[in-house]
């Protein structure tokens, strides 16, 4: 029996998972079912076992957080976001770790301080408690390379799933992640997650199920597929026209698009994540006051072409 331990690094993953929902042609968040089902089978294969006696027996979430006061501050949809991401925690049997977010005042900025020490503690203590065999790691920092000689000192094998990539946000700004290929370098099985996914090699039918099950494909995908349809066209940067500007307030999120009330009346009015003009998705809330710019999407229908915060 293969009894493998998945160590998440929580923003690493958060990352991830949110540039494929918006930022890659597949337009979905990762699911941590079909992943722990890619980990068990790529395993089983390089140890040359059948799946079945490939099994996660513990799988653990690292993350900092905020305090219930500051997700209030931010937005109760702040708040029942992170229940919806922890019940799906839950039901796939992963254990959370949390630690306070750390506050500087002076640049007006949180920050996570402790997670990685917090991470190796207990991938190292639960592989020697537990008799893990083997244990993956979802993380990308050159940080991690001591827990990954001292497992290999036990006799643990490491697997890191890492992804390359790159994107421009909303507000035209780089960002993106590259997996240490220091860390890469000390492990047993290193996987470039975002060659696997977008590789052009042609794949049977149960190779195509496996990468196709990584990513969320139930009501969300349809929602998704759905704003995609109606993205507005993109406005011109010569159009430096302030005016036509209407108030509203942002009365529902979905997966990379909402809709605003406006406050003069009307109908709700659609918008995609790419219509942010100061700001980025995840920053809005329900409730959060807005402007915005009418215009016609793809689908002729009227929805709102560019929207900006206040803060």
């Amino acid at each position: 029996m293969l009894r493998i331990g998945v160590f998440y690094d929580g923003s690493y993953f958060g990352l991830v998972s949110s540039y494929y929902a918006y930022h890659h042609p597949r337009m979905a968040r990762l699911s941590i079912g079909g992943l722990h089902k890619f980990i068990r089978e790529k395993i089983a294969q390089e140890e040359g076992v059948d799946t079945r006696y490939s099994q996660i027996v513990e799988s653990h979430y690292f993350r900092g957080r905020y305090t219930a006061n500051q997700s209030v501050e931010k937005g109760e949809d702040t708040l029942y976001r992170e229940r919806l991401w922890e019940d799906i925690l839950v039901r796939e049997a992963v254990t959370t770790h949390y630690l306070p977010m750390q506050v500087n005042r002076e640049k007006d900025r949180s920050f996570e301080k402790g997670i990685d020490v917090w991470l190796a503690v207990e991938a190292l203590e639960l592989a020697i408690l537990k008799n893990l065999t083997h244990v993956v790691l979802i993380a990308a920092d050159s940080d991690y390379i001591p827990l990954v000689r001292k497992l290999n000192s036990h006799s643990v094998k490491v697997a890191v799933l890492g992804w390359n990539f790159s994107f421009t946000d909303d507000h035209g700004e780089q960002r993106g992640t590259r997996a240490s290929q220091l860390l890469m370098g000390e492990v047993s099985y290193p996987m470039r997650m975002d060659e696997i996914i977008d590789s052009k090699e042609e794949r049977s039918e149960e190779e195509q199920a496996l990468i196709g099950n990584m990513f969320v494909r139930k009501r969300e995908n349809v929602q998704a597929e759905e704003a995609r349809s109606q993205t507005p066209e993109p406005v011109s940067e010569d159009d430096k026209d302030e005016s036509g500007w209407k108030e509203g307030t942002v009365v529902n999120l979905l997966d990379g698009f909402g809709f605003i009330k406006p406050t003069e009346g009307g109908d709700n009015l659609f918008f995609h994540h790419t219509a942010l003009t100061n700001s980025e998705f995840s920053d809005l809330f329900k409730g959060m006051e807005v402007s915005f710019q009418e215009g016609i999407g793809q689908r002729g229908t009227v929805c709102a072409t560019k929207v900006r915060t206040y803060y």
